[in-house]
């Protein structure tokens, strides 16, 4: 059944079709409980999604034991999830986000084999997060109030390609055991308590590789407690963040089956993206505790197109490998304490459309070009005290070993400039000490006189 115009609540005469396969009643201001007679036995997909839905999910849920695809999201449920939903064994797309879900995630959803799209984001369950689920490919638990570590046994979903535990309140470390999780392409871990260092600790050696997360393209872990340098290994290595190509087909689109936006902090502001392209290639480390310098490997991440390192604590100079990133349109390093010049090799970036590198220690004029780089106005710059030239007006100050500049007015005509000048002068000084001398000595003699006074 396709959407329809109904107004008002879900007349529960639909229940009696028996020869509904699927319901489809998202988008149409529907209002009141959702009727227990909308799960039969014959049922295949159900989407109710978008409307202003009340209450609990019914009991009844579990005589839909072909139910395949369940979407109640954006409505105003409540209560707890219903443990029969585990019941559902051919389930593949569980769709509860953006309703008022509480108590705990039941565990009997990690009984539902066939799962691969299960997300929960935006409601307010306090405990739990699935830790199995093989058939799982997208989990996104974003804005909830998840506190408990990671399981482990996460892991063994290895057909994971989206994870997005955001905006939560889990304190933990970094997940290193993710890394054999090798379709994973999405990983958002933003805005919890994450913490301390990202390298890799000796523990983890047996189970590591040489290209880590082969297939990431996006790597946020932004607003947390990480500490230490950078990880390196990861900016060396992101394979899938090197050579991405275009690829408009609807395979290379991670959001198939379902339309969720996911939000990223992109040119500055958070953004909401509903889908994502194989060449969205980000990272964000920003607002966390890392220190030291930026690797020049981060050149070698020639696709990434988002970079964000803002807010931290990075000495150094900004590498000139990251003029090798061209296809980098976003670019935020302020608020940390660079130092040295801007590398000439960034007015290279033609498609750099944001750029922040304001709050540092950075000195010298700031590099001119007639591309992209010239369009970036002072905010771009501010607060570092050692900067000057367009579009600061602070203007650099001449090197005193230089030599001055000469104008036109200081020429003279034909050629002729002060350098001539001083050279006459003092040729004539000379000549003048001279004579004066000789006559002194000589008396005034007749022969010099006469052609100059006419004396007899």
């Amino acid at each position: 059944m396709a959407s329809t115009g109904f107004d008002g609540s879900i007349p529960k005469e639909i229940g009696n079709m028996t020869s509904l396969h699927s319901i489809y009643l998202d988008n149409n201001a529907l209002s009141g409980i959702i009727p227990g007679e909308l799960f039969t036995a014959n049922i295949g997909s159900i989407d109710i999604s978008n409307n202003h839905f009340e209450g609990f999910i019914p009991s009844t849920i579990e005589a839909s034991h072909d139910l395949t695809y369940l979407h109640l999201a954006n409505n105003r449920l409540s209560g707890f999830i219903p443990s029969t939903v585990g019941n559902l064994i051919f389930l593949t797309t569980l769709m509860l986000y953006s309703n008022n879900f509480i108590g705990e995630i039941p565990s009997s959803i990690c009984k539902l084999r066939s799962l691969q799209f299960l997300h929960l984001s935006d409601n307010r369950p306090h405990s739990s997060i699935l830790s199995q689920g093989l058939a799982l490919e997208s989990l996104n638990l974003n804005s909830n109030n998840l506190k408990r570590i990671l399981p482990q046994t996460l892991g063994n979903c290895g057909k994971l390609q989206v994870l997005d535990i955001g905006s939560n309140a889990i304190q933990d470390g970094f997940p290193f055991w993710m890394e054999d999780l090798v379709d994973l392409q999405v990983l958002v871990l933003r805005d919890n308590r994450f913490n301390g260092s990202m390298l890799l600790p000796i523990a983890y050696g047996e189970i590591s590789n040489d290209a880590p997360f082969v297939k990431l393209q996006v790597f946020d872990i932004s607003q947390n407690e990480f500490s230490g340098p950078l990880p390196t290994r990861y900016l060396t290595t992101f394979p899938a963040m090197m050579n991405a190509k275009e690829d408009f087909s609807e395979k290379s689109n991670w959001f198939r089956k379902y339309e969720e936006s996911m939000e990223f902090v992109l040119k500055g502001t958070n953004q909401p993206l509903v889908r994502i392209l194989k060449t969205f290639i980000t990272i964000d480390m920003s607002k966390n505790k890392f220190s030291g310098k930026i690797p020049d490997s981060i050149g070698n991440l020639n696709s990434l197109k988002y970079l964000n390192f803002s807010y931290n604590s990075l000495t150094g100079h900004i590498p000139s490998s990251l003029g090798s990133v061209k296809a980098l349109e976003s670019l935020d390093l302020s608020s940390n304490r660079l130092n040295g010049e801007i590398p000439r090799k960034l007015t290279m970036l033609n498609f750099l459309s944001a750029l922040n590198l304001s709050v540092n220690d950075l000195v010298g004029e700031i590099p001119q070009s007639g591309g992209q780089f010239s369009t970036f106005d002072n905010s771009s710059f501010i607060r570092n005290s050692g900067l000057c030239g367009f579009p600061l007006t602070k203007n650099c100050k001449q090197d005193p070993m230089a030599p001055p500049q000469e104008s036109e007015d200081s020429n003279f005509v034909d050629g002729f400039s002060w350098r001539p000048v001083v050279l006459g002068y003092g040729c004539g000084f000379v000549i003048g000490v001279l004579m004066g001398c000789f006559i002194i000595k000589y008396g005034s003699p007749k022969w010099l006189l006469q052609p100059i006074f006419g004396v007899q």
